[in-house]
């Protein structure tokens, strides 16, 4: 049963304060005179449960995946129904007396338990004379090209006559299909909830686009209450939706339905999206968008907005904020007077994909086993964006694509997960990113946020506006570097003091969403960057140029200002900390909440550690490492007489490895780096080791370009 009063719901939904609002009338006089004071708000709705995204839920003899996610008129919802699309090749020939075209027959490939399918194709782009002047067809965007969409049988019989289609021929045609179940399955029964004081629904409706076509019916949205008794279902909503009609429907439709006050009596809700007329046997593809109960706020005790910023490849040791000689970071300084950095945070992964993976789940890449573009997070594995759903956050997700893909898991929790596609250079795009993050924020006034941003922008190449020309000198690098890592160094610096400039414009407007006292600000990075400093121009080893990251939180009032913490932290501490610091449920993870260390305490925790990736580029095998606060021992894949351990109170630069039997704190950090390796190489005959670094053969042609660009791959 689903109940809001007892404790666990009241700490997850009931997260943000009453909403400051700039009444009309304020100005206007009392009778006697004086200034009336304005009437006070009323009190904020904010999500106190979620249906969508925490479980399964069974709807018409069923299972109905919880954690999909539709895309419509380009925003993404997280819904409970919705068909999921596969691609397939229909048998093409070419059309007599005609090069340019072809006849296909569409005919669902595969046998599957629905009578319907919705085809569809992107057909190639038309000429446009007089568009370019040297008379060259521009090519349409993908999302931007016309499209043909059509209506088969999802199972046809053995003696159906395929229906053909003439199109133009594009070695670039694909066709997609999506099943379409019956409607009279469209019906999906909540579980048991209690809403004393009764509460709002909120949700969108829809129809998937490719069932935009005259030949889908349309569709009857309702909602109905499902008392214990035997009484029939009382309908609070109902709405028919025909985006083939009206055109003005071809897009998410808000509704927001009262839910009445039926004290302690448990009910169940009943979605249902039918045939508009009964006898209508023509199909379609309803969903319902991220339908949410809101109920009243209480007093705020919690950050009203969240924001996590992880800026990729941008290591400690270049920050000016960490002690580096270069004013790199000036702004970042100034930042750090209302907040608090962690001198000692390390990364748990030597590339992006790992690391952020650890990052969104509190494990390390030995638990989550992200650790190739070919694999994906355990379903069963909870996701730091789902447990801020949990807590009753609006969630987004504003990432520059690549390796952060949605369907490794990352989307999972993401209410909109946004992946920017530019690949022309490869470079990343912070200034875009973080504009995208604020425009949907602002457009979110009402709502407690969880907003994750991540950029490329100091991630190869290094592409530095000019204005930072002056920041930093090859000559200043060369003496110590040489010439070809000096000069990529000063490019990557230079790049630094860029971000470090529209970082500081970010957060300058973030705190205009809100007061500031309502803001946890969590800025860290996913590793950092080597310079030839132990023989490598990237970042494929964890020597501390790459292990190290910037990790920095604000929140005033709660967090102290000026605070530097020394003790070692990890990528897996930001889980339980933001968990805690929103009142959600404490569950398992391989960090520790880092609230004890903010407010003056300690943490029972003294090593963290980290893995590298094998490397394709020079043959490198995986390195497995623990490290405390001022040592380090790293041992490898199939290697037990191999190990490198460092003493960094005496050897901070890392260029003398000692032997593990040196001292006892060795000897024991070596124990503890062959148990993680243990744990790491688990069953990773099952999972294509020799993949660990990127598979180049499933990743779609744009994507595989931009990692070409940034280096992961040939």
């Amino acid at each position: 049963m689903i109940d809001v009063d007892a404790p666990r719901y009241a700490a997850i939904g009931l997260v943000a304060g009453l909403l400051t609002m700039t009444l009309l009338g304020a100005c206007e006089r009392a009778p006697d005179g004086s200034k009336a004071q304005p009437a006070p708000a009323p009190p904020a709705q904010v999500p106190a449960i979620r249906l969508v995204g925490t479980h399964y839920m069974t709807g018409g003899g069923r299972a109905i995946e919880a954690r999909a996610h539709v895309s419509i008129g380009g925003v993404i919802r997280p819904t409970f129904s919705g068909a999921r699309p596969f691609m397939f090749n229909p048998k093409c020939v070419p059309v007599e007396d005609s090069e340019a075209m072809v006849e296909c027959a569409i005919l669902q490939p595969i046998q599957v338990p629905a009578p319907w399918a919705f085809i569809e194709t992107t057909l190639p782009p038309r000429d446009e004379p007089g568009d370019d002047p040297k008379g060259k067809r521009k090519r349409r965007k993908r999302d931007q090209a016309p499209k043909l969409r059509m209506l088969a049988p999802g199972a046809p019989p053995e003696d159906y006559v395929p229906e053909t289609i003439q199109l133009p021929e594009d070695p670039t045609r694909r066709f997609f299909a999506r099943l379409a179940p019956e409607l009279v399955q469209r019906g999906v029964l909540t579980p048991e909830m209690v809403l004393p004081g009764g509460a709002i629904l909120r949700t969108w409706l829809g129809v998937e686009e490719a069932a935009w076509v005259p030949s889908a019916t349309p569709v009857a949205f309702s909602v109905s209450l499902v008392r214990k008794d035997d009484s029939p279902p009382e309908r609070l909503f109902r709405r028919v939706v025909d985006p083939a009609g009206q055109p003005d429907q071809q897009r998410w439709i808000p509704v927001e339905i009262e839910i009445p006050d039926l004290g302690a009596e448990p009910f169940h809700l009943l979605f249902e999206s039918l045939p508009r007329k009964e006898d209508d046997i023509r199909p379609s593809l309803p969903v319902w968008g991220d339908p949410t109960i809101l109920r009243t706020e209480e007093k705020r005790t919690k950050p009203r907005h969240v924001v996590l910023v992880s800026l990729d490849t941008l290591r400690a040791k270049s920050m000016s904020v960490y002690g580096h000689d270069l004013k790199t970071t000036p702004l970042f300084e100034k930042m750090l007077a209302e907040g608090a950095l962690f001198e000692n945070a390390f990364t748990t992964f030597s590339n992006t994909l790992g690391s952020h993976m650890s990052m969104m789940t509190g494990l390390y890449p030995a638990n989550h086993r992200v650790r190739a573009s070919n694999l994906t997070l355990d379903l069963a594995i909870p996701t730091l964006a789902t447990r801020m759903r949990d807590a009753g956050y609006e969630t987004a997700a504003f990432t520059e694509n690549a390796l952060l893909r949605a369907d490794a898991g990352f989307q999972r929790g993401f209410a909109r997960y946004y992946e920017t596609k530019n690949i022309t250079d490869g470079a990343g795009d912070a200034e875009g990113t973080f504009r995208r993050a604020l425009d949907w924020a602002k457009a979110q006034p009402d709502q407690p946020l969880f907003v994750f941003v991540h950029t490329y922008e100091v991630h190869a190449p290094y592409l530095p506006p000019d204005s930072t020309e002056g920041t930093l000198s090859d000559a200043e690098l060369e003496d110590s570097l040489g010439p070809v890592a000096s000069k990529q160094r000063a490019l990557y610096e230079r790049e630094i003091v860029h971000l470090d400039r529209l970082l500081a414009d970010f957060v300058a407007e973030l705190t205009s969403l809100a007061p500031e006292e309502e803001l946890l600000l969590v800025i860290t990075a996913d590793h950092g960057e080597e310079f030839m400093e132990h023989g490598s121009v990237t970042h494929l080893q964890l020597f501390d140029e790459v292990m190290q990251i910037p990790m920095f939180m604000r929140w005033p009032g709660h967090i102290p200002s000026g605070l530097r913490i020394d003790t070692p932290v990890s990528l897996v501490d930001l889980v339980p900390t933001l968990t805690q610091f929103v009142g959600g449920d404490p569950t398992p993870s391989d960090g520790v909440s880092l609230v004890p260390l903010l407010e003056g305490a300690e943490i029972a925790r003294d090593v963290v550690y980290a893995q590298t990736a094998r490397s394709k580029l020079n043959g490198m095998k995986s390195r497995y490492i623990a490290r405390s606060g001022d040592a380090k021992c790293m041992v490898r894949d199939e290697d037990d007489d191999w190990a490198e351990c460092f003493d960094l109170a005496t050897d901070p630069l890392e260029k003398t490895a000692l032997a593990p039997a040196t001292n006892s704190a060795l000897s024991a950090l070596h124990v503890q780096a062959l148990d993680y390796r243990r744990r790491a190489v688990r069953d990773i005959a099952g999972e294509d080791a020799e993949k660990d670094l990127v598979a180049d053969d499933e990743i779609d042609p744009a994507r595989r370009e931009k990692l070409r660009m940034l280096g992961y791959v040939e």
